[in-house]
C-alpha cells in the first residue's frame, strides 16, 4: 500500500512525521528483506538465457498482436475489450486454461475501456503463447 500527502502546514506535516505508522515503521528495509533483495538481485544477475527468452517471446506475442504495427516495449501487455462483462468473461476463459491475466474495469479505467493486462513471465513457452493467441483470436480478430 502506498499514499502521499501534500501539506503546507507545519503542524499536520509534523503530526504524520510522528504519529503516522505506515510512516514511521516503513522508511526502511528489515534485515530479512534486504537480505532477500540482496539474494534476488545475485539470483537475477545469473539469468540470462531466460531474459532472452522471455524478451523473445515478448517480441512474438506482440507482433502476432499487431503485425503490420509498432511494437511498443512495456512489461504489460493491455488488451482492450471495453465491456466490464465481456471482460470478466474472457478472463475466466483464459483461467479455465490456466492462464492468468488481470481484468481492469471502471472506476480504475474510463467506461467501455475495459481491458485485460497480460505480463508474460520467463516461465512459459511459446506454446502457452499461442494458446494464448488462438483464446485472444476466438474472441475477436486481432
Amino acid at each position: 500500500m502506498g499514499a502521499y500527502v501534500l501539506a503546507n502546514n507545519s503542524s499536520i506535516i509534523d503530526f504524520l512525521t510522528n504519529k503516522a505508522g505506515e510512516y514511521i515503521y516503513s522508511t526502511f528495509l528489515s534485515p530479512s528483506q534486504a537480505g532477500a533483495a540482496f539474494e534476488a538481485i545475485k539470483l537475477i544477475k545469473n539469468y540470462g538465457k531466460e531474459r532472452e527468452n522471455l524478451r523473445n517471446l515478448s517480441k512474438y506475442f506482440r507482433k502476432a498482436l499487431n503485425p503490420s504495427g509498432e511494437i511498443f516495449e512495456s512489461p504489460i501487455i493491455p488488451i482492450l475489450v471495453g465491456d466490464p462483462e465481456e471482460t470478466i468473461n474472457l478472463q475466466g476463459v483464459l483461467l479455465e486454461k490456466g492462464i492468468l491475466v488481470g481484468a481492469v474495469r471502471p472506476p480504475t479505467v474510463p467506461a467501455n475501456t475495459s481491458r485485460l493486462r497480460i505480463s508474460l513471465n520467463s516461465e512459459i513457452n511459446k506454446s502457452i503463447v499461442d494458446e494464448l493467441l488462438n483464446i485472444l483470436r476466438e474472441w475477436k480478430k486481432i
